[in-house]
């Protein structure tokens, strides 16, 4: 019997229950890429008495609850018996929560007689439970780094972390040169040294090595992504500064038996990489991949030499994604969902302090305009967001309208002044520019003809919804915030 094998002390199980942990580590990372709102963060599995495996995820109801993930588990296996094991990313829940659908998981799971459960973080809110915790330390930092994105004893100046954030917030780099080689440093949390090594092989190609404390291996401390994230930073500021004709470099993925940390890596060399005007190539090898960049032919990227700034738009279903770039360079991106009112706001490190950051959430206001969204306060938004709403609001670029915001005439004609072109030319779908309210004024019955006084009547007559929608308008026909 498997359960018998996995407590015997003359086995090994601990590989086995690692390997459905990562399985569950890459449906979580899979789930974030298919549809964030839908799948959750936390990923577990049965394992039956013959050694089946079933697993499930964290996903929302219709009726706003969520089913997590030990239940959609056990519910997708079927019959339970005693001998069934449940192994998972986060410890069972036992506390009392609103948006549970169902008992907490803890008191399932006993309901059903399961005794054992294997974890690859124990969660530091809930009360102590039974649960056993993987030894392996990077999987440990994996599953803590997801449950990071929403535990509240992990927050970051009272506001969660996105998924992203929790990935890859590369460390600051300081650049030196020896010799005609440049070398990025960046010291990491657990007093270690990161160098990033760029080796000039002649006709401006270089190849890129990196290591930790002169070890080649930087996956071992438990925060390789967070680290190779860094390399790719240096990379970017490298390409923007120095234009070379080919980059080369390679990266070890061993101790990787799903794959999931190859996966994870190549979707961050494609976030860092793509947009930079090079193609990018791979080979793969045992225990890792070699990648390549190589400068696009002129004419199909012009560099950071020409500074126009424009934007595209990526739009889904109640939500859309801006890129915002200097010639054919991205320099930040914006993710708003009207569904949920979240925002994720980037402005890539070599780029901050100049500003774009204003213009990028000017124009993701302005787009959800123009998409018929309502564009609302993001309550997990930072304090340095609300620093910049509090500078577009003060220079009368955008009012406020009970957690709603617009764009003004003036802040339309800011754009249009950043941008060198008429900002509605940035949308694919032919929009027509004026619209000044999207639906959310013509459905409440409102309209904003007429004068400010007019409609400051017209909103003491109404009140309500309409009410505020007049008042919204006459706001922004007034140029002030509410």
């Amino acid at each position: 019997m498997i359960i018998n094998e996995i407590l015997s002390p003359q086995s090994d199980p601990q590989e086995d229950l690692d390997t459905i942990l990562a399985k569950c580590c890459e449906m979580i990372l899979n789930g974030q890429e298919r549809d964030s709102d839908y799948y959750g963060m936390v990923a577990a599995c049965v394992v039956g008495p013959g050694g089946e495996r079933v697993y499930g995820i964290n996903y929302a109801t219709e009726d706003g609850t969520r089913v997590h993930a030990e239940r959609a588990a056990i519910d997708a296996y079927g019959e339970i018996t005693t001998e069934c094991m449940i192994v998972t990313t986060l410890s069972p829940c036992n506390r009392p929560m609103d948006e549970r659908s169902g008992e907490s998981c803890e008191a399932l799971i006993k309901d059903l007689g399961i005794t054992h459960v294997y974890c690859g973080y124990k969660d530091p809110t809930q009360k102590h439970d039974s649960s056993v915790e993987t030894n392996n330390t990077k999987l440990r930092e994996l599953c803590k780094k997801l449950a990071d994105t929403f535990l509240k004893e992990n927050l970051h100046d009272g506001k969660k972390l996105d998924v992203t954030e929790a990935f890859d917030q590369p460390y600051a780099v300081q650049w030196t040169k020896t010799n005609g080689d440049w070398h990025a440093t960046a010291d990491l949390d657990d007093g270690s040294e990161l160098v990033v090594l760029f080796m000039s092989q002649g006709d401006n190609q270089w190849m890129v090595e990196f290591e930790r404390d002169e070890n080649m291996e930087i996956t071992g401390e438990g925060d390789a992504p967070r680290v190779f994230a860094t390399v790719l930073t240096a990379m970017r500021q490298f390409i923007a500064k120095r234009k070379p004709a080919m980059l080369n470099f390679s990266a070890e993925k061993e101790d990787d038996p799903t794959g999931s940390r190859a996966r994870l890596y190549d979707r961050m060399v494609q976030r860092y990489i793509t947009g930079t005007g090079y193609d990018l190539t791979r080979q793969d090898y045992p225990g890792g991949a070699t990648y390549t960049l190589t400068k696009q032919a002129p004419g199909v990227a012009e560099g950071l030499d020409d500074n126009g700034i424009s934007f595209q738009v990526q739009k889904g279903k109640n939500k859309f994604a801006t890129t915002l770039s200097m010639g054919n360079n991205p320099v930040g991106v914006y993710q708003y969902n009207a569904t949920t009112g979240r925002s994720i706001a980037e402005v890539y490190p070599e780029f901050k302090g100049k500003g774009l950051g204003k213009l990028l959430v000017l124009h993701a206001i302005y787009t959800a305009t123009q998409l018929g969204l309502d564009f609302q306060e993001d309550e997990s938004r930072t304090s340095e967001y609300d620093n910049v709403l509090d500078s577009l609001s003060s220079n009368g670029y955008i009012v406020d309208d009970d957690g709603y915001w617009y764009v003004t005439g003036e802040g339309e004609q800011y754009l249009k002044q950043s941008l060198k072109q008429d900002v509605a030319e940035n949308f694919a779908d032919g929009r027509v520019k004026g619209k000044s309210r999207p639906g959310r004024v013509k459905r409440s019955g409102a309209s904003c003809a007429g004068s400010v006084s007019d409609l400051r009547a017209k909103a003491k007559k109404y009140g309500g919804e309409r009410g505020k929608m007049y008042h919204w308008c006459a706001n922004m026909k007034g140029g002030r915030k509410k």
